[in-house]
Parts: structure tokens; C-alpha cells; sequence
């Protein structure tokens, strides 16, 4: 039996894909729906909607381990900790109630 090769999509550096003309997109934001096949991403800027992206279950799960072990180096060689939206809101809310108490 023949063995079939996947091909892997064409890596470009950070320079090349910046100058490529392709849309590009800043998010501070999301919302994530699933469907019976798919997850749909709503990406958001600063509270509104601008972008809704359609990936299969395979694909958002390559994305999340592929951003994960982006965010893992970044902590590991940066010596600091990215902290996610619960636990800075959490952090607000803190500050807050022990200045208004």
C-alpha cells in the first residue's frame, strides 16, 4: 500500500505575512458557538462584532494547541505570566469592593 504524504501549508515569517495582501485583523474579544460539525468564532473589537470565523472541530483544536504552546513560550522566556480575562476581571472586582467597603 501506497503511503500518502500530507502536505503542511507553506510557513511564512512574521515580515512576510505583514507585507502579504491579505486582510488583517486586531481582536481584544470573542464568542464562541458550536454547531453539530463546526465552532464559530466571533471576534470582537472593542465590545463590537467585526469578524465571524467557521473552523472544523480539527482545525480549532490544532489552532488552540498550536496557541497554547505560542503563549507557553512567550511565559517561559518572557518570565511573565499572561493572565486571561476571568482571572483580571476577577482582580477588578477585588480592587473595587475593598475601595468601596
Amino acid at each position: 500500500m501506497e503511503e500518502k504524504k500530507v502536505e503542511q501549508p507553506q510557513q511564512h515569517t512574521q515580515a512576510q505575512l505583514i507585507n502579504m495582501p491579505i486582510p488583517k485583523a486586531y481582536t481584544n474579544g470573542y464568542n464562541i458557538k458550536l454547531s453539530l460539525s463546526d465552532l464559530i468564532i466571533t471576534f470582537h473589537q472593542n465590545g463590537q462584532p467585526f469578524l465571524v470565523m467557521n473552523m472544523s472541530f480539527i482545525t480549532a483544536k490544532s489552532l488552540m494547541q498550536e496557541i497554547e504552546k505560542a503563549l507557553k513560550s512567550f511565559e517561559t522566556n518572557s518570565g511573565v505570566l499572561v493572565p486571561d480575562m476571568k482571572t483580571i476581571a476577577e482582580s477588578i472586582s477585588k480592587a473595587t469592593s475593598k475601595k468601596e467597603g
